[in-house]
């Protein structure tokens, strides 16, 4: 297991747009999502490929050659490297399939509260989606975000359609506060709202409760975590850090305790 080198999957798909009468996106599947079908269970480039473009990979047209090949001389590999050690031994963290590639440069959403980088996270392996343009301080950030996904989904795993809300808010809620305790609140996420004692019970009460047990394929497991339909936005994100910040607030706990602490413990919280 190790970090791959996407960046020379990425020369080759650079090469063939300029030169192949396929269209990009064929070249994009074939190239970019095809190796790493592998990586998954039962998954065609097809649907992988929407799968990543949804979650921050770059898009696959002719006119963002000039944007790749700035990504590329970035050579985000070594930094990443040193970091991942890093973060492996003082997390006791697992071995990780880690794939970087450039982030989806035309994403409001993402240029906006993201600063233009995205991840996404596996029990074994974890993707990147990093702009050209990111400071070294904000790709730390996404890494330990996105490391600390998948040092708890491995530490708890489970099958993946068996993961509940309750899961996906102490997961987001933990990965917040340990980027905000060892980078510093201003490279927290800009979707987090610090809540109060009084609101964070009224929308737990409200919200949440009845159906923390609910799986990821429920319907009302998204409208929860991002807040939708009447909602707060980013409900289950903010529920999430207020438990996890709050639980650490009162324990002498390391980053590494705070990261394997079972669900139960964090909703001593909104318990007590």
């Amino acid at each position: 297991m190790t970090i791959h080198r996407t960046d020379q999957w990425l020369d080759t798909y650079l090469d063939k747009i300029k030169t192949s009468q396929k269209q990009p996106l064929v070249e994009h599947q074939k190239l970019i999502c095809k190796p790493l079908t592998s990586f998954f269970r039962s998954i065609d480039e097809k649907t992988l490929q929407e799968h990543l473009i949804r979650h921050g990979l770059f898009l696959p047209h002719k006119n963002n050659s000039k944007y790749l090949s700035e990504w590329l001389e970035k050579d985000f590999y070594p930094f990443f490297k040193k970091l991942y050690q890093k973060l492996k031994r003082a997390w006791d963290g697992p071995e990780a399939d880690i794939f970087l590639f450039p982030s989806n440069e035309n994403s409001r959403e993402l240029q906006e509260q993201f600063k233009g980088n995205a991840g996404l996270s596996y029990p074994s392996k974890l993707f990147l989606f990093l702009s050209p343009k990111a400071t070294p301080k904000a790709l730390t950030a996404l890494f330990l975000h996105e490391y600390s996904h998948t040092c708890r989904l491995h530490y708890f795993e489970k099958a993946e359609e068996d993961y509940t809300l309750l899961d996906a808010i102490i997961l987001e809620g933990t990965a917040e506060y340990l980027v905000r305790r060892l980078l510093g609140s201003s490279s927290g996420s800009q979707i987090i709202q610090t809540l109060s004692e009084k609101q964070a019970k009224a929308l737990w009460d409200k919200w949440i409760k009845k159906y923390r047990d609910i799986k990821r394929l429920d319907a009302k497991h998204d409208l929860i975590m991002y807040g939708k339909h009447g909602l707060p936005n980013h409900l289950g994100y903010n529920i999430g850090y207020y438990l996890v910040s709050n639980y650490a607030a009162k324990q002498n706990y390391s980053s590494k305790k705070i990261l394997y602490t079972p669900n139960e413990e964090f909703l001593s919280i909104i318990k007590g």
